[in-house]
């Protein structure tokens, strides 16, 4: 094969079998390295910035994956949705179309619920790509 191999970076991390027994390194290619907590921190923390590991810097506007779904537990309501977006997104809880003041999380909960948080809930997920408005959960409160 050979080639210049410079730009190459061929890393594990934790390498291990499906027996949780780690994977036998020795014959890897020369290029290749393992990467260990105390060496290498800041190169094991970088994996989580998508501008670090690709070079450039990813956009996509939100997502909605799954949700926005409603469980009520006696008088304890929980309403949450699952979003992607990169930058990270922000969020805004509606209840009836109107914004609920403090809810910018992903999930939404009402401890103590009354009859009268009995709602129809969306939420609104942005960032500087977009916005997207989820479907409405319905909470009914006995």
């Amino acid at each position: 094969m050979g080639g210049d191999t410079s730009n190459m970076r061929h890393w594990e991390y934790i390498s291990t079998n499906t027996d949780g027994i780690p994977v036998d390194v020795s014959r890897r290619k020369p290029e290749s390295r393992q990467l260990t907590k105390e060496r290498d921190a800041d190169t094991i923390a970088n994996y989580s910035n998508p501008s670090w590991v690709l070079g450039w810097t990813p956009a996509m506007a939100p997502l909605i994956l799954g949700g926005p779904r409603a469980v009520v537990s006696g008088r304890s309501m929980t309403i949450s949705v699952q979003a992607a977006a990169v930058p990270d997104a922000a969020y805004e809880w509606l209840e009836n179309g109107s914004p609920i003041r403090g809810a910018t999380q992903p999930t939404l909960t009402r401890d103590n619920a009354r009859a009268s948080d009995a709602a129809r809930y969306t939420v609104r997920v942005s960032n500087a790509s977009g916005t997207v408005t989820s479907a409405r959960a319905a909470a009914a409160i006995d």
